[in-house]
């Protein structure tokens, strides 16, 4: 069972951090449109997902990054 099948059957991945021959064989997964990707930004991971999930993914990503900066502030605080 290849990477992008595990990801179709579980719908979402966050990831941290991948090997590059498992990040190009993603990477063209959503070229051919089977994959969506989201990519990290400063406070929160990368995640690949389903394109019908697209949005749930991009919640979880926002509410990540949301707990993430809450975290910091009360680390710093």
């Amino acid at each position: 069972m290849t990477n992008v099948d595990l990801i179709k059957k579980e719908g979402i991945r966050i990831c941290r951090r991948i090997p590059r021959q498992v990040r190009s064989e993603l990477n063209q997964a959503v070229k051919n449109g089977i994959l969506c990707h989201l990519p990290k930004t400063k406070l929160a991971r990368e995640i690949y997902c389903t394109p019908e999930l697209a949005n749930k993914a991009a919640e979880m990503q926002k509410q990540e990054a949301e707990r993430t900066a809450q975290t910091l502030l009360t680390a710093f605080a």
